[in-house]
């Protein structure tokens, strides 16, 4: 039997959406406390109402017991980094439109998008969505003080 991980990257190149998603994160990284990685999953999982364990599962994480899940938006996410500052230089500004981009595509791309946060200080996060063949979305981590 194979696991949720398994699953999406088996499924990766099955979809164009993932491709694109993975173009657009790149080398990105989520800025908080500590920058990390921002990581493209897909599922060909056909879930008919998904709930926030379903959208772990799927994207390869684990809600650990005892940990809430906040459901947040993807404005909370990703306006602040796409915002670009006048102070910034010429690399900061261009990481702010690529966030602004990927953004964009979210929005433009995946269907009832759900942003679930859970953890203590670091916080995993999942972006989701559904797409067609299934469901695809980001996954990172912030830290939250």
């Amino acid at each position: 039997m194979s696991s949720a991980a398994d699953n999406a990257s088996a499924s990766k190149s099955s979809s164009p959406i993932v491709a694109q998603l993975e173009e657009l994160v790149g080398d990105l990284q989520m800025p908080s406390e500590t920058d990390a990685p921002i990581r493209v999953f897909f599922s060909s999982e056909s879930i008919e109402e998904p709930k926030p364990e379903d959208y772990a599962r799927i994207a390869g994480v684990e809600v650990k017991e005892g940990d809430e899940v906040e459901i947040r938006s993807l404005a909370d996410l990703l306006d602040n980094p796409a915002e670009e500052e006048d102070w910034m230089d010429d690399d900061e500004k261009e990481t702010a439109r690529r966030f602004a981009d990927l953004r964009a595509f979210l929005h433009a791309n995946l269907a009832e998008i759900e942003v679930l946060a859970w953890g203590d200080t670091e916080k995993q996060i999942v972006v989701a969505g559904r797409v067609e063949g299934g469901f695809a979305g980001i996954v990172t981590l912030v830290v939250e003080t």
